[in-house]
C-alpha cells in the first residue's frame, strides 16, 4: 500500500475493492504521499524554527518527496501530489503563501508541458479531477461553514453535536466530493459505479491511514525482535479488518451499477455541470445558471447518437 506493489493481490481481492469503491486505496495516491509527508515533516520539526533550520527542512522535504515518487515508479497521482507539495513548500519558504488551486493548476501545466502524453493517462485524469472536486468543495461556502465547525456546537433546537460526529460528516462530504470528481471518468473507462462508496470509505479511509502509519512503524521497529513482532501483528490485524470491511460492502444489495458507459461528450457535460454548480454556490451569479441550462441541453442532444 505504501509503494503501490500489487503483484501479490489476486483477482478476487481486487474485485472486492473495486465493487466497494475502495480501489483507490490499493493504488499509490496523493493520500499516501500526504500522510507520509506529514510524518516526515513532523519528524523534522526537531530541527527547530530558525530560518536556517527551516531552509534545511524544506530542502530535505523536497528531496524526500521526489525520492518517494521515484520509488513508486513515478505514478501520476504521486507525481501530482509531489509537484503540488513542492510548489506549496517553495511558496511557503519564500513567504508568499498561495491558494491551493494555484499549485494544483501549476503542477498540471508543468507536468503536461514536460510530458504531454500524461494528459491521456487514466491515473493522471482521475487524480486531478478528484483533487479539483475537493478544492471546489473546500471553497463552496455552504460546505466550508460545516467543515469549519469543531468541538461542541449548540444548535437552534438546543441539542449539541460532538466533534466526532462533525468529523464523520466532514469525511462523508470529502468522500462524496472526490467520488463526484471521478465518477464520470469511472463510468467512461470502466462502466461501473460503486453505490455504497460513501459508507465504505467512511471506515476504509481511516483504516488505510492507520495501515500506512503502522507500516512505517513496522519498518522502523522490525530490527527489534519483540517490538517488531508486535508491530507486525498490529499491522496484520488492521489489514484483515480492512479486507473484512470491503467484503461486507461488496456483498450488500446493489453494490455496483454496471454496464453504464458515458461517451466523451457526456463526460465533458458532467464536468461542466459540476463546475457550474460550484461556481454558482460560490458567487450566486445567475450566469452560471444559464451555463448549466445550456450544458443540460447539450447533454440531452448527445443522447441520440448513443442509443
Amino acid at each position: 500500500m505504501i509503494l503501490g506493489y500489487k503483484a501479490a493481490l489476486d483477482q478476487e481481492t481486487r474485485a472486492l475493492f473495486a465493487d466497494s469503491g475502495t480501489a483507490h486505496l490499493l493504488a499509490i495516491s496523493g493520500m499516501h504521499t500526504g500522510i507520509i509527508f506529514l510524518m516526515v515533516s513532523g519528524g523534522l520539526r526537531i530541527l527547530g524554527r530558525k530560518p536556517a533550520a527551516q531552509t534545511i527542512r524544506t530542502i530535505l522535504l523536497l528531496g524526500f518527496l521526489w525520492f518517494f515518487a521515484c520509488m513508486t515508479g513515478l505514478a501520476p497521482s504521486v507525481v501530482r501530489a509531489s509537484a503540488m507539495l513542492s510548489l506549496g513548500l517553495l511558496s511557503y519558504g519564500m513567504q508568499r503563501p498561495c491558494p491551493l488551486w494555484q499549485p494544483w493548476a501549476a503542477s498540471a501545466l508543468l507536468l503536461t508541458a514536460l510530458q504531454p502524453e500524461m494528459l491521456f493517462d487514466i491515473g493522471f485524469q482521475m487524480s486531478y479531477m478528484a483533487v479539483g472536486a475537493l478544492l471546489m468543495y473546500l471553497r463552496v461556502p455552504a460546505f466550508r461553514r460545516h467543515s469549519e465547525r469543531s468541538g461542541w456546537r449548540q444548535r437552534r433546537d438546543g441539542r449539541c453535536i460532538s466533534r466526532g460526529i462533525q468529523e464523520v460528516l466532514r469525511l462523508l462530504r470529502v468522500s462524496v466530493a472526490a467520488q463526484a470528481g471521478t465518477a464520470p471518468l469511472t463510468l467512461h473507462y470502466f462502466g461501473q459505479f460503486p453505490v455504497w462508496f460513501a459508507i465504505t470509505n467512511l471506515v476504509a479511509v481511516p483504516l488505510a491511514s492507520c495501515i500506512i502509519f503502522a507500516s512505517v512503524i513496522f519498518l522502523i521497529l522490525h530490527p527489534i525482535p519483540l517490538a517488531g513482532l508486535w508491530a507486525a501483528q498490529g499491522l496484520k490485524w488492521l489489514v484483515q479488518l480492512l479486507l473484512g470491511v470491503t467484503e461486507w460492502s461488496s456483498s450488500l444489495p446493489w453494490a455496483t451499477i454496471q454496464n453504464i458507459v458515458l461517451p466523451p461528450e457526456q463526460v465533458v457535460c458532467f464536468y461542466l455541470v459540476l463546475g457550474g454548480t460550484g461556481g454558482w454556490y460560490q458567487t450566486r451569479d445567475v450566469r452560471y445558471l444559464y451555463g448549466l441550462l445550456a450544458t443540460g441541453c447539450l447533454w440531452l442532444l448527445s443522447y441520440p447518437a448513443y442509443p
